[in-house]
């Protein structure tokens, strides 16, 4: 008997992965897709002639719009083709989006797979609570699978997501993942599929804390790269704390089928996801508040499926798509709402837009537990997604036993090779993450110091790449980064040579949306010599010079007539603006008028017009072997020479 028993149980897990196949890499797709199509909207579509920041917002907005559409497919084709478009369909689109496509090509794919994957969400749910046994929670289990295979693909990059690398490798594994899922989706399909189970409206309405949820776990509790900054530690250690609070989150999600429902609960923890978001700031301990986050992100959203498996069931399907695409509007809604306050002067502040959510998300999983109060899950326990979960910190391991941090090297004194280049936070002038291509820029300059403007060290707008950790580890050059707008988005050196010292300061704002500031190196050059290493970026509008006029003579005081000093960076300002008039007022020695052919022009990259970029030396300091590196990795050209006494 024992024997059969563990037979059974055996059977029930490999059924239970089996189930859980089709939802968790449809999803994985889906997110990957989502990180796409937004970014193509601002770097594709925004920088289009006339194109606005709100008419930016307005087409992400309208593509989400569409998910509206749903039960009009699904009463269409019905449940099997659709289950078939939209899971499918997401899949072959993931693929020709790794293939690669022109950036019109990728914007229209990433809108479709995008709407394909909001379908998706509704029409596999509605399915889940038709088979019953608490189908509708094994969904909120696959929605946490896919969120932790996706992170773990994304570490395993170094958080350069693998939709934006085109290489042979990446298609392969991006191509047996397309193979594998269309298996599992031929599995379901095969199977009968009970026409999906419908609730009433009201009730259905706890589905709208899943978008909230998603922003969360996509701005913040999965942002690779901005747990590395708060917590200062590598890129790494990063990862695999948050692999280990993905597993946490799966084992929470599973042991609670075991304890008996009450309301309470997911009362308390939304109150601790409040407090976290307020306490998200650099620290030792942002890896504690992002393990506790998880695991409480988890939570609220097994309640939620918890009480889905509940409702009791109404004729037609119309409600809970309605709901789903309603909650991924608000997704989409607050991500405009976050990330629009650097582009213009709203009453709200990050923090709040994140609180928002978390207060949506906690308000939906306590109507949720209060729905389902005092009851218990008879249902047998199944263990495969934790097993799941824990397979997939094989990867962070593995990426940490072999990680090898870059190290300084000694130098030989003066002259030094120093470089300025605006990364316009990793895209190039098709709209594409091109880390790769800035690397490469870098390399032809071949400089010993770089300083570096608008870097992305997890905008979600961005493709959450921790650009810096990356080409720091792709170039073997150590860094320091300095925050503006906000704590992963600012100025950053990249040296070869050992930092000894540094710091950083903001630049008076009046008022601006986007923060700007500096950042400053003492670097040893080797033989007893040493530079003053300085990187800034000024505000950007036009009209904007007394602004920058403010910002320089920050810098300037700063600088202080100190020699073996040089200052670069993104002024924003033609040689014969006023501000750039009072940096050689000052005594600052522009590099390319030593050493440049040309006029020096950087911006934009693909036919520039305008020199705003420079390197400026104090006076004890010459400059040779000028160089702007032909590239459109960035909007910006960068400029490079080589400085000593």
């Amino acid at each position: 008997m024992p024997a059969q028993m563990s037979i059974r149980m055996r059977n029930l897990q490999g059924r239970a992965l089996l189930d859980l196949g089709l939802p968790a890499l449809t999803i994985l797709f889906g997110l990957q897709s989502l990180r796409v199509f937004i970014p193509s909207v601002l770097n594709y579509y925004g920088v289009q002639p006339g194109v606005t920041t709100i008419d930016v917002g307005m087409l992400a907005l309208a593509v989400f719009a569409l998910g509206i559409l749903a039960p009009f497919v699904h009463r269409l084709l019905g449940a099997r083709l659709t289950l078939v478009l939209t899971a499918g369909g997401l899949a072959l689109l993931r693929l020709w989006l790794q293939v690669g496509t022109t950036p019109g090509q990728t914007l229209a794919a990433g809108a479709a797979a995008t709407l394909l994957f909001l379908w998706f969400i509704p029409t596999y749910l509605g399915q889940a609570r038709a088979r019953g046994s608490l189908q509708a929670t094994e969904f909120g289990l696959a929605l946490l699978l896919g969120l932790a295979f996706d992170t773990t693909l994304q570490g395993a990059a170094m958080t350069w997501d693998l939709s934006w690398q085109h290489g042979p490798l990446t298609l392969v594994l991006i191509a047996a993942l397309v193979i594998v899922q269309l298996a599992f989706l031929a599995r379901d399909v095969q199977m009968s599929l009970a026409k999906p189970h419908d609730a009433a409206v009201l009730s259905t309405l706890i589905l709208l804390g899943l978008g909230p949820w998603l922003l969360l776990e996509e701005l913040v509790y999965q942002n690779i790269g901005q747990l590395t900054v708060l917590s200062g530690q590598a890129l790494p250690v990063a990862f695999g704390w948050i692999a280990v609070a993905n597993a946490l989150g799966v084992l929470l999600a599973v042991e609670f089928q075991r304890i008996e429902h009450n309301w309470w609960q997911p009362v308390i923890a939304a109150l601790l996801l409040l407090g976290l978001i307020a306490a998200l700031d650099k620290t030792i301990l942002a890896p504690i508040w992002f393990l506790a986050g998880q695991v409480i992100l988890a939570d609220l959203l097994i309640n939620i499926m918890r009480a889905m498996d509940r409702l009791p069931v109404r004729r037609g399907f119309w409600r809970i798509p309605l709901v789903s695409a309603l909650s991924m509007f608000i997704f989409a809604l607050l991500v405009f709402m976050y990330y629009i306050r650097y582009d213009m002067r709203m009453p709200f502040s990050g923090t709040a837009v994140l609180s928002l959510a978390a207060m949506v998300l906690g308000l939906c999983a306590v109507t949720a537990g209060y729905m389902i109060r005092y009851q218990t899950d008879s249902v047998r326990i199944t263990w495969a997604p934790l097993g799941v979960a824990l397979c997939l910190l094989v990867v962070p391991l593995a990426v940490g036993v072999t990680w090898r941090a870059p190290q300084p090297t000694a130098g030989h004194g003066w002259p030094v090779r120093v470089m300025t280049y605006n990364l316009h936070y990793g895209f190039d002038t098709d709209g594409r993450l091109a880390l790769e291509s800035l690397a490469a820029t870098i390399e032809k300059a071949q400089p010993d110091i770089v300083g570096l403007q608008e870097v992305s060290r997890g905008w979600y707008i961005a493709g959450s790449a921790d650009m810096l950790s990356w080409l720091s580890h792709r170039l073997a050059m150590p860094y320091v980064f300095a925050p503006a707008s906000d704590a992963i988005w600012g100025n950053a050196i990249l040296s070869k040579y050992p930092i000894v010292d540094w710091g950083y300061s903001f630049l008076p704002s009046f008022d601006q949306p986007l923060r700007r500031s500096y950042v400053w190196a003492t670097i040893d050059l080797g033989n007893g010599q040493s530079v003053l290493f300085t990187a800034v970026h000024t505000h950007h509008l036009e009209n904007g010079s007394a602004i920058r006029q403010a910002q320089l003579a920050e810098v300037v005081r700063f600088w202080n007539k100190r020699p073996n000093a040089i200052i670069v960076g993104d002024m924003n300002a033609e040689p014969d603006a006023p501000e750039i008039a009072m940096m050689r007022n000052a005594g600052l020695i522009d590099a390319w008028t030593q050493a440049g052919n040309g006029p020096g022009l950087t911006y934009i990259s693909s036919g520039p017009y305008q020199r705003i970029d420079y390197i400026w030396l104090s006076p004890d300091l010459k400059a040779r072997d000028g160089f702007i590196p032909q590239s459109t990795a960035s909007d910006h050209r960068g400029v490079a020479v080589t400085a000593g006494p």
